[in-house]
């Protein structure tokens, strides 16, 4: 009698960053089992005789050894999953600057590597627009990705009023500053002295402090008769 040994293959995984996989022999006709590797913010897609994973290479599970792949490298093609990613909204201050705490953050899924513009994660905030330059970020495996989004303080004309006195002065500034109240007008009205700022033209409501609004506002000067002394 004649006794053959069936031949045999050695396969290598080529895992490309994955966790490793160890050799294996198969004999002929052997059915091919599916290695287990792991690699974070990916799913194993299948394993290709070639590395550019054309479809006439990939090896299917059951595949039998010597028909279907023989010795050689077989190539795991990787398929970016849905991981998180932090998205972050930061107002300007008043002077230009921004705080190092958001005004907002929540936190969203988006495949691996996949790009996430600034534009597509903006929000409303009154008194303040979107700035376009902020940039975009790319998920990453780990979930650390964190998609920063500024915001521009407006600025708005708050007009000073001078009443009877005739003329007026506009200031720009930004939401929310504060108005300057102990400015004076340059221009007087004869026998009688300025006597603070008020919200309407009647001056029945003294401004006694005010923020900048969204759109900006007028305020008008009361003018006061001058005391009269009898001597």
């Amino acid at each position: 009698k004649l006794f053959y040994d069936r031949e045999r293959y050695t396969v290598s995984f080529n895992v490309d960053g994955g966790s490793a996989v160890a050799d294996r022999i198969y004999k002929f006709g052997e059915a091919f089992e599916l290695p287990v590797t792991t690699k974070q913010g990916y799913a194993v897609e299948g394993w290709y005789r070639s590395s550019s994973f054309d479809a006439a290479s990939k090896v299917n599970a059951g595949d039998l050894a010597g028909t279907s792949f023989e010795d050689g490298t077989l190539y795991v093609k990787w398929a970016p999953v849905p991981v998180d990613f932090k998205v972050e909204h930061y107002k300007q201050e008043i002077d230009g600057t921004y705080p190092s705490v958001p005004a907002h953050s929540a936190t969203y899924q988006e495949y691996t590597d996949t790009v996430v513009a600034a534009a597509d994660y903006k929000t409303d905030f009154a008194g303040f627009t979107f700035d376009s330059t902020s940039p975009s970020v790319t998920v990453l495996p780990d979930g650390s990705a964190v998609l920063v989004i500024k915001y521009t303080r407006n600025s708005y004309n708050v007009t000073y009023n001078f009443g009877e006195a005739g003329g007026a002065n506009t200031v720009t500034l930004k939401y929310e500053e504060n108005v300057d109240l102990t400015y004076v007008p340059s221009v007087t009205v004869p026998n009688k002295y300025f006597a603070g700022w008020y919200t309407d033209s009647t001056c029945t409501t003294e401004v006694t402090s005010l923020a900048t609004p969204i759109g900006g506002t007028t305020i008008y000067a009361k003018w006061a008769d001058n005391p009269s002394y009898t001597v």
